[in-house]
């Protein structure tokens, strides 16, 4: 699950979560499926200083803040 802001959010496709033993900062991909419920719409707050974490399962793998915020789409309709 993800968190931002205080709410939560699910059913996305796939997340990629970075470390990288010379940055001390780690970083996330959410590839998100068309009509995933509270991520495609005005309830998505993703903003550069959001609180943010992401579970798998009941372990937490990533808690911080959003730094940068580069969506991208693709597909066609």
């Amino acid at each position: 699950r993800l968190i931002v802001g205080g709410k939560t959010f699910r059913d996305w496709k796939s997340v990629e979560v970075t470390a990288s033993s010379t940055e001390s900062a780690r970083s996330f991909t959410l590839d998100v499926a068309e009509g995933a419920i509270g991520l495609m719409n005005a309830e998505w707050v993703c903003k550069p200083g959001t609180e943010c974490e992401i579970y798998a399962g009941d372990d937490l793998l990533l808690k911080g803040v959003i730094d940068d915020y580069e969506p991208s789409f693709s597909g066609t309709t």
